[in-house]
């Protein structure tokens, strides 16, 4: 969208300009400027490359620990089942996990009901 006034403040600021800028000397500038601003970025992407990896690499053993905890846990059945052919038939649903699905299942669509919106399950 352009504009048919003319800001006054830019237009003085022009005036006052006495100093012409040789075009190839600009040129060499800016382009030194941005191969300096590439060249920071760069070394700071790579320096935060180095500390993500090492902060990975400091924390790998306790989260993985954490998280085979938690999958135990996950996994760990509701009810001890004596024979082993109804323990591998329930065993989809016979585990924390799926008890904990079939709780924010039920939440969600208890919220749906009294907020009064439609049910979708995606």
């Amino acid at each position: 969208m352009m504009t048919h006034k003319r800001n006054q403040e830019l237009l003085d600021l022009f005036a006052d300009a006495t100093e012409n800028l040789d075009s190839e000397a600009f040129t060499a500038q800016v382009l030194a400027r941005t191969i300096r601003r590439k060249r920071t970025t760069i070394a700071a992407v790579a320096g935060l490359a180095v500390v993500m990896i090492a902060l990975v690499w400091v924390f790998s053993t306790p989260l993985q620990e954490f998280s085979v905890l938690v999958a135990k846990g996950l996994a760990s059945p509701l009810i001890e089942l004596g024979d082993i052919r109804l323990s591998w038939l329930f065993a989809p649903v016979n585990n924390v996990a799926s008890l904990l699905v079939l709780i924010v299942k039920l939440s969600r669509v208890a919220w749906k009901r009294m907020s009064g919106r439609q049910l979708s399950f995606y």
